[in-house]
């Protein structure tokens, strides 16, 4: 459409030029369909002069989508095209051997006006495609999660978000983004400060709370967790030199004692603590590497981190029940 807008404001209906047409980033990237309707106006108008550059592209008419996961592409030599594609994140990168097709070849003579002639070809190879990956995104989930995700970055401005969705059935991940983003269609955002940085796998953080069904899960295969066993939250809860309290001590009016089963819906630290305990320090690093924290998921992505296990430190590894002193990924979780 820019390119179009263009060329039509430099000429007048007559088909005489009004001024030197350039179509800039507009005439960029363009589609076939685009080009095609390009040429049907310089047809209709009987203008000659406007030439194409043919050059090898992935489509992505999705625009954002998933953008660092799927990745993009951009020509493996700036200098020469024929040269082809190369992933240059996400998906692309990691599998570009699988997805990338070899490229065909004929020797044979040729005339003067560049025409094969016959029974001349010495050699041929055929093309081959590049293999198709298929992913677990549903197209429906992941362009609600993008709308929601770019209404929520309008609205609150924060310096970055992710958001992933998960089937918890068979763990496939249906939905991912994160903010900031980019189109791989038109390379927007690409320049922007921290776009480059898959937050999904790139950059760990502390899970907090959600770590807490895990601390329990753990506790119910040891056989240890009774959901009806009460604790007494009063004064917090002793670990070494430091003291672990409810975030929400005031808004349960103070409740002297819980049970179990409430410390998993009031998300209570100190129950965590008290699982954590009852476990062991060794036995519960043995639980976090068995969930697969500490560790590559193996996604293959560009800079995946690992994330960080709590250390040898008692007090680490009772806080790290319920999500402080360990960091994770949103691929791990």
């Amino acid at each position: 459409k820019p390119a179009l807008k263009y060329l039509n404001n430099g000429i007048h209906e007559d088909g005489s030029t009004q001024y030197q047409v350039e179509f800039g980033t507009g005439g960029q990237n363009i589609t076939l369909e685009t080009r095609q309707k390009i040429e049907a106006d310089l047809k209709k108008k009987k203008i000659s002069g406007v030439y194409f550059n043919e050059h090898p592209a992935r489509l992505y008419p999705n625009g954002q989508f998933a953008s660092h996961f799927i990745g993009y592409t951009k020509a493996a030599n700036p200098d020469d095209d024929k040269e082809g594609l190369v992933g240059a994140m996400g998906l692309e990168q990691t599998y570009n051997d699988i997805l990338s097709g070899t490229d065909g070849r004929v020797y044979f003579e040729k005339d003067i006006y560049g025409n094969a002639l016959p029974g001349t070809v010495a050699e041929e190879k055929k093309a081959v495609d590049g293999q198709d990956i298929y992913t677990t995104l549903d197209s429906r989930l992941q362009n609600t999660l993008e709308d929601l995700m770019t209404q929520v970055n309008e609205k609150y401005e924060p310096v970055s978000m992710t958001a992933m969705l998960m089937e918890a059935k068979t763990g496939e991940i249906v939905a991912m983004s994160q903010r900031p983003t980019f189109n791989p269609e038109t390379k927007q955002g690409l320049d922007d400060n921290g776009t480059w940085q898959n937050l999904l796998v790139e950059s760990p953080y502390e899970p907090g709370s959600t770590i807490k069904l895990f601390t329990t899960a753990a506790s119910m295969e040891q056989g240890q967790f009774n959901p009806n066993e009460l604790f007494n939250r009063v004064g917090g809860i002793q670990v070494g030199d430091v003291t672990v309290n409810d975030h929400d001590y005031t808004r349960l009016n103070g409740k002297e004692y819980l049970n179990y089963r409430q410390a998993i819906s009031w998300s209570s630290n100190i129950g965590m603590v008290k699982l954590e305990q009852k476990m062991g320090d060794e036995k519960w690093m043995e639980y976090l590497k068995k969930f697969g924290f500490g560790t590559s998921t193996h996604s293959g992505l560009s800079g995946e981190s690992a994330g960080k296990l709590p250390g040898t430190n008692f007090v680490d590894r009772a806080m790290s029940a319920f999500g402080q002193a360990i960091t994770v990924t949103n691929f791990q979780m």
